[in-house]
């Protein structure tokens, strides 16, 4: 019996030891794990609180978070007081219905991430809020040992981003103030009473106005689907033949033509445009139809007038401000004997007075270059007539009157007073 209770006495020794021997090393490797958690989340910390971004997170349910010195210092909390979620919501947002809450009920019902410009005391500062939802299942088995599989961790980082938001609120300002004066621009075009286009590269029509739409009796709209041009190629020059050869030539273009206008037939001046550094045009249609008829009943005035100078026995010249001769009577042609067919040729007055030198029909002058240029220079300065007796070398003697002429250039008028002077003599 002795010997059977000291072997029942040594295998309990040895269940005792084996069981002292099991929990000493589950302690220890409990002791360890927790020795490396602890340097871990201490190098973490270490890590996050040097982060450039401001950070926080917490684990659905739980009412305390993590966050590093950064927030606290901007969302201005005391370092050492600990933060519930409460806080952060009461400056980012505390109603169900602001931004911030709503993002986070989708994070929690969806998970995924969000990014949020937030202002913050009274819209002074404003922030960006960038935030994910990460699954406790992707941690590493030593971090999520203790927390349930079903939690979620919300991560939150924050940026200032007060001067962004700030160019953001320049720019909408600057773009508004833009877009009403393109609108303002547009109201211009559109009442402008000529038509009025634009094209693209491709020589298609991009936009344009009321006036351009109503001369082809349809809208705007229309206008740019179809491509529907003012002048098309029935004519014998289209508009865009003529916007081809104004980006050739990269000068202006300009055609007059008869058009049927709502039922009406108009003479239009139609003009297309290079823009300068582009392949794009712009063009306008502007109704001459009066300047037309008012042209016609001034030739038909300036035809009748030149009808009755021509039966008048007195010379008479005009010459236009271009310095060229634009009407003469018989008895100006006769009375210098000059070709009729030079003078429909349109000679200069200085080509004149040339002619007449040289066939001794004016008066011998010391200095004819500068006597020329005196008469050349009374189309820039002449307001008022001025009278002259010239004495020719054939021995006649010619009153001349000249004046300017309503129309621009000058009037020519001489007056033969030979018989007149010599009866004075006479007497």
């Amino acid at each position: 019996m002795a010997g059977f209770d000291l072997a029942l006495y040594i295998l309990g020794c040895l269940v005792i030891l084996g069981v002292f021997i099991y929990f000493y090393r589950k302690s220890r490797n409990l002791y360890i794990k927790l020795q490396v958690l602890t340097v871990e989340n201490y190098a973490q910390n270490i890590l996050l609180n040097n982060l450039a971004n401001a950070w926080c997170y917490w684990y659905e349910g739980d009412s305390f978070l993590t966050c590093s010195v950064s927030l606290r210092e901007i969302l201005r909390f005391d370092l050492d007081q600990p933060l519930q979620t409460s806080d952060l919501c009461k400056i980012l947002g505390e109603s169900s219905f602001s931004p911030f809450q709503r993002a986070l009920t989708h994070l929690s019902d969806f998970g995924g991430d969000f990014i949020l410009q937030l202002p913050i005391f009274e819209e002074t500062q404003f922030l960006e809020v960038k935030g994910r939802s990460v699954s406790c299942d992707s941690l590493p088995l030593r971090y999520s040992q203790s927390i349930s599989k079903s939690r979620q961790m919300v991560i939150l980082c924050f940026t200032d981003a007060t001067e962004v938001v700030h160019e953001k609120g320049l720019y909408q300002a600057y773009q508004k103030e833009q877009d009403e004066e393109i609108e303002i621009l547009r109201t211009l075009v559109d009442i402008a009473p000529l038509a009025l286009w634009h094209r693209d590269p491709n020589g298609r029509i991009q936009y344009c106005n009321l006036a351009y739409s109503g001369a082809l009796e349809t809208t705007v709209h229309r206008v740019i689907a179809e491509n529907r041009e003012l002048i098309d190629s029935h004519y014998q020059t289209s508009t865009y033949d003529l916007s081809r050869k104004a980006l050739e030539s990269k000068r202006k273009q300009i055609i007059r033509t008869h058009l049927v206008v709502a039922g009406q037939r108009r003479f239009m001046e139609i003009a297309e445009i290079p823009i300068p550094g582009t392949h794009k045009t712009v063009g306008y249609a502007m109704d001459i139809t009066e300047i037309e008829e008012a042209e016609l009943e001034l030739s038909l005035h300036i035809n009748a007038h030149q009808e009755v100078l021509d039966q008048i026995s007195a010379p008479i010249a005009i010459y236009g401000a271009d310095t060229r001769i634009k009407f003469f009577n018989h008895a100006y042609r006769k009375t210098f004997e000059l070709d009729e067919a030079w003078l429909y040729s349109r000679p200069t007055l200085g080509e004149i007075l040339e002619n007449l030198r040289e066939r001794r029909f004016l008066p011998e002058y010391p200095n004819f270059l500068n006597h020329k240029r005196a008469r050349l220079d009374l189309f820039k300065n002449l307001l008022y007539p001025i009278h002259e007796v010239l004495n020719q070398p054939n021995g006649q003697t010619l009153r001349l009157v000249i004046a300017p002429h309503p129309l621009g250039g000058l009037l020519y008028l001489f007056d033969d007073i030979t018989d007149k002077l010599t009866l004075e003599r006479g007497y």
